[in-house]
């Protein structure tokens, strides 16, 4: 079609979280395409729960916004400027090897993100008397907290908060550059306790063992699952693990009741739901979660926070509609346009709602709500009659009113559960020794402990689930933000974030509470997405994303993966119609070929069942060429450098420290010295991922991990700036500028001219003679 000629393909997307916002973003850049994004609240969903970080400034002490804090006070010259951060709400952390689409996305926006402390400590409450100390009606917990209708701790509360033992904590140490990972080591106690109490330290460190012993044999056994392609086969509902539940491979296995204490505890938070319902979830999903990301062990954080990721997927979008609630949708098959009818969220469900309809005419709408309130959404739109104010366009569409009927009825089979997040500074829902503070901190009722974490305590095949969590069948996760937010001042007292409270923090401590749903999986939620899948783009045009749209546990990853997927299909649509081009915009940077590539070899690898044992010997042959040749290429490009022996200035800034990114420090060099730096940080890399591999290999069996380095090993060596520059040939200007821009893991570098340099050196003159005189 001639370009002239070309109309405007306008696209309506409900709902402002990440699946909406990816879409929309995309499309909004793709020629011959308006996007309109609507949104019921205020604010764009994504981040609509987040907070401001109290803080000790005059204006906030003024204010009293530290709400029951404990924070040093400060005065005079010491008095802290205003901190302006925030808190995620809910905490949104990611593996990169499990949310590649993600990551992808992240980085084509300069995302920064890094890894994180991911430590943990398990400890239990003993049970109370007192029915009010325990949330024992999480239906009756208000969204926004009402203080006033929650009386003072009793004396059961107190006593209840000072007795929580840990069973079971590790912490985590990072490796310094180039390999900036973390990794846990299982906490011993002290040796006090061994002076103490013997036959308590001697259980304390034989569970350690036990549940160490049994989370690295899990591993392997998961990784062996997914390189035998069994988790594949029990996708398609065949194999061994086909029609088995979480629950039912729990009772299977021969893992001690130790290491299910520490393991239920965390997939429950990780899945925002109860026991019962992890234990229901298909036991492939929980498998595959845990062969890719448990080894990997690089959780990972947004460190600009989601206002500034929905600034910068919102950038593009044509139209952003807050505040705003869709009140109607009908489909008219003569013109084959959709008519929205939107109100105000001020004057939705009030008598005013009629004149204040509004109607939008658009050629495909994209729900991006969860599954239950997009059933709603249809239901209520076909079968509502006509009101004084809207339009009714398409009344009588019988081939729109069946998809519909369709659509409704598969989203229904999408259950959900509810949680609640409470941010607060109450240390009490805490363990009770500050010294087993971790960055995740689980907790479940001592009375529960042993009949939950045992494997036979249920099969997972409940029915049902409550419409809201239930504190004897969950752990609370109690999240300690400065653990992950390093940024944050001294002066700013602990803050934490639960979710699925067992026990009410101090009213007087909390900062919000925020109800959310989740959507959980059950064993027929496969056969709802293939059904899901075949309504997709139906009824004129109608397309549904969503975590729950997604092959394994409902989360970011299944957000982005559904939007592309979706986004994929209008522009095929409107190509086949010859009314766009076809080819949709893709974000600068994100590696699609990439996933598609590791997508590629993944399916070879199952087809071809590759990791049969006579392949293994052809598979490491081909991994250690490729590594003879990277290693080669890196001692070229080495010895490249000290031949060209570049001595021009390089001045350039950076932090110290990654937990520190506001402390810098002003790097003098020349070109030659910062490349030799960079060369020998690439062949640190090469020898610690060839010891991890051998490691992974040998040690653990992971067979596939080698097959994609033998097929990505040298591409990856391409794309570095060493290689472009001196074996390519490449000028050192536009992104290959020196300094470099570090990995997402690291502080940003910043180049100064050499005037700049020696300001900053008179500023660390001064902060040094200060700290001498104090």
């Amino acid at each position: 079609m001639d370009a002239g000629n070309e109309r405007t393909v306008r696209v309506a997307v409900i709902g402002s979280g990440l699946a909406g916002m990816s879409a929309a973003h995309v499309l909004s850049q793709t020629p011959g395409f308006h996007v309109a994004l609507f949104e019921r609240n205020p604010g764009l969903g994504m981040d609509a729960g987040s907070i401001p970080v109290p803080c000790e400034c005059e204006d906030c002490e003024a204010s009293g916004l530290l709400r029951g804090g404990k924070g040093k006070k400060l005065s005079g010259n010491d008095r802290q400027r205003h901190y302006a951060g925030r808190i995620d709400v809910p905490m949104r952390s990611f593996f990169p090897g499990y949310y590649p689409y993600l990551t992808a996305l992240y980085d084509s926006l300069a995302i920064p993100h890094k890894q994180s402390d991911n430590s943990m400590s398990f400890f239990s409450l003993p049970a109370s008397k007192d029915p009010e100390t325990v949330f024992v009606s999480p239906q009756s917990f208000p969204t926004k907290l009402d203080t006033s209708k929650l009386s003072e701790k009793s004396s059961d509360v107190v006593a209840m908060a000072s007795v929580k033992d840990s069973y079971f904590t590790f912490s985590c140490y990072r490796i310094p550059p180039p390999v900036n990972n973390f990794f846990g080591i299982p906490d011993f106690p002290s040796l006090q306790l061994l002076a103490k109490d013997p036959s308590r330290y001697l259980s304390h460190v034989t569970r350690s063992f036990r549940i160490s012993r049994d989370y690295f044999a899990f591993i392997r056994q998961c990784v062996d699952l997914m390189d035998s392609g069994v988790l594949d086969l029990a996708k398609e509902g065949k194999g061994v693990l086909g029609s088995l539940t979480f629950g039912q491979f729990m009772s299977q296995s021969s893992y001690s009741d130790d290491f299910w204490s520490v393991f239920l505890p965390l997939f429950s938070g990780a899945c925002t739901c109860t026991f019962d319902d992890l234990k229901a979830f298909p036991a492939y999903i929980i498998i595959e979660y845990s062969a890719v990301c448990l080894p990997d062990g690089k959780m990972s954080f947004v460190t600009c926070g989601t206002k500034e990721v929905c600034t910068r997927l919102a950038a593009p979008i044509q139209q952003v509609l807050c505040s705003t609630t869709v009140d109607g949708i009908v489909h008219d098959s003569g013109t084959g346009k959709f008519t929205l009818t939107t109100i105000p969220t001020e004057y939705a469900h009030t008598e005013n709602a009629a004149a204040n309809r509004t109607t939008h005419e658009f050629d495909h709408v994209i729900f991006a709500t969860q599954a239950n309130q997009a059933s709603r959404i249809l239901r209520a739109t076909v079968s509502a009659p006509a009101r004084n104010g809207s339009v009714r366009v398409g009344d009588g569409n019988a081939v729109y009113e069946t998809f519909v009927a369709n659509a409704a009825r598969v989203l229904d089979r999408f259950p959900y559960t509810r949680s609640l997040v409470v941010c607060h500074t109450d240390a009490t829902l805490m363990p009770s020794l500050r010294e087993e503070w971790r960055c995740l901190n689980f907790g479940v009722l001592e009375e529960h402990k042993r009949a939950q974490m045992t494997p036979r305590a249920g099969s997972g095949l409940q029915a049902n689930h409550t419409a809201n969590y239930d504190v004897d069948n969950v752990a609370m996760c109690t999240h300690f933000s400065q653990m992950t937010q390093t940024e944050v001042p001294e002066s700013v007292p602990p803050l934490f974030q639960t979710t699925n409270p067992i026990v009410l923090p101090r009213p007087d401590t909390v900062i919000s509470a925020t109800w959310y749903e989740r959507a959980i999986v059950r064993m027929d939620t496969a056969d709802a997405l293939r059904q899901l899948s075949v309504l997709q783009g139906g009824g004129g045009g109608v397309w549904f994303v969503g975590s729950f749209v997604g092959d394994g546990i409902p989360l970011l990853e299944s957000c982005v993966t559904s939007a592309i997927a979706a986004a994929k299909g209008i522009v095929a649509k409107e190509a086949a119609k010859g009314e766009c081009s076809g080819e949709l915009f893709m974000p600068p940077g994100m590696v699609e070929k990439n996933i598609a590539l590791v997508i590629g070899v993944n399916q070879i690898a199952t087809k071809l069942n590759l990791e049969r044992p006579e392949f293994i010997p052809y598979i490491r042959i081909a991994y250690f060429t490729v590594q003879a040749i990277t290693l080669s290429v890196a001692f070229y490009i080495r010895n490249q450098i000290t031949t060209k022996n570049d001595k021009t200035p390089l001045v350039y800034t950076e932090a110290k420290s990654i937990f520190e990114p506001k402390n810098l420090e002003t790097v003098t060099t020349t070109n030659e010295k910062y490349d030799l730096v960079k060369s020998n940080e690439s062949l640190q890399q090469l020898a610690i991922g060839l010891l991890m591999m051998c490691v992974m290999h040998f040690q653990f069996g992971y067979i596939r991990p080698l097959l994609l380095q033998a097929v990505l090993g040298l591409k990856n060596v391409y794309g570095t700036q060493l290689f472009r520059i001196h074996v390519l040939g490449q000028a050192a200007t536009g992104d290959l500028k020196r300094p470099w821009k570090k990995s997402p893991f690291e502080a940003a570098t910043e180049a100064v001219t050499p005037k700049e340099a020696k300001a900053l050196e008179k500023k660390e003159e001064k902060k040094k003679l200060g700290k001498k005189s104090e």
